[in-house]
């Protein structure tokens, strides 16, 4: 996974990323249902930035997709209504249909009950869904299964209170990395120990899923938790204080090989921008969306890219799986 932005020309509907998210929000809005939160709906829009056509168009897309969704929820993947969108415009990005990603985590949830790894339906979803997004929509092998289970118990050695079901969407994406699991967990592990000596960051969940982020770049631990440490320096010089909430947005936006002082700037005239776009009991979570408008802009259509992409997308779902407990 490389670790570099992309200065190729930018698509038309590229060239705006601030006024494209608000067309996408705008065209969603309209189809949103009574009393549900906008949550989902905006990652979904920052999501479908690099889907060619008009906003209505994409927005029709991601609805229809979060139809078929809803239609085949149960009682355990009751879930899927309230973030049917965001899912939605991960298949629309990539041209999936609903019916097949259903059937694949039909088809994946008892393998994953033989391999003795926890009952979750929500995170075993989003395991499948990464696994499908990065297996290009092949089906998932045993093999890979194995690889998953072998991650999550090294994992666990090192953060026995810490590891559990929230973690089977990194375990998985993990398990897509060459090399052997005990040593990819031990690397998130060593990243983990260097946020915490280096960048002054507090222990918990939110930091090892930093952590394991950082793990699927190629640089090493302590050149990770520098960029790491100077990217919150670098927002609070800016005014924008980070909290542990932020962890995993931080994490993202290191894979953007541009000054930080760029980044920073960049992320926060988009916050500012978007605090004014949406209510005020929203804009706790405008520097949420203002740094995934940033890594979008950065990564532009760069394909080589598109796997951080899709993980960021991946992080979003766990973000709001958090914080709604």
């Amino acid at each position: 996974m490389p670790f570099r932005g992309h200065d190729a020309d930018e698509a038309s509907y590229l060239r705006d990323t601030l006024d494209r998210f608000i067309a996408l929000d705008g065209a969603l809005e309209h189809s949103r249902r009574m009393l549900s939160d906008r949550m989902p709906q905006r990652f979904a829009a920052v999501n479908a930035i690099h889907v060619a056509g008009e906003p209505e168009q994409v927005a029709a897309a991601m609805r229809d997709h979060a139809e078929h969704l809803r239609g085949r929820a149960t009682l355990k993947f009751a879930f899927l209504t309230a973030m049917d969108v965001l899912f939605a415009s991960v298949l629309v990005r990539h041209g999936d249909s609903a019916d097949a990603l259903l059937d694949e985590v039909a088809r994946v949830r008892p393998r994953m009950r033989a391999r003795r790894l926890r009952w979750a339906p929500v995170y075993e979803f989003i395991a499948v869904l990464a696994l499908r997004l990065l297996s290009r929509g092949q089906p998932i092998d045993d093999e890979l299964l194995d690889r998953m289970r072998e991650v999550y118990k090294a994992m666990k050695s090192h953060h026995w209170w810490l590891t559990g079901p929230d973690d089977f969407p990194m375990c998985a994406l993990m398990a897509m990395r060459p090399g052997d699991p005990r040593a990819l967990a031990d690397r998130a592990h060593a990243i983990y120990q260097s946020l915490r000596r280096d960048a002054g960051t507090y222990r918990g969940e939110m930091l090892q899923t930093a952590s394991n982020t950082l793990a699927l770049s190629e640089l090493e631990p302590d050149e990770l938790s520098a960029r790491f440490a100077a990217l919150m320096q670098g927002f609070g010089d800016a005014g924008l204080r980070m909290q542990v909430e932020n962890y995993d947005e931080l994490a993202a936006l290191c894979f953007i090989a541009r000054p930080i002082d760029a980044i920073v700037s960049c992320v926060a005239g988009f916050d500012a921008a978007i605090s004014a776009h949406v209510r005020w009991y929203e804009r706790f979570s405008s520097f949420n969306w203002a740094a995934n408008l940033a890594f979008m802009r950065f990564v532009g259509l760069d394909p080589s890219l598109g796997p951080v992409a899709d993980i960021k997308a991946l992080m979003d779902m766990q973000w709001i799986m958090t914080q709604r407990g």
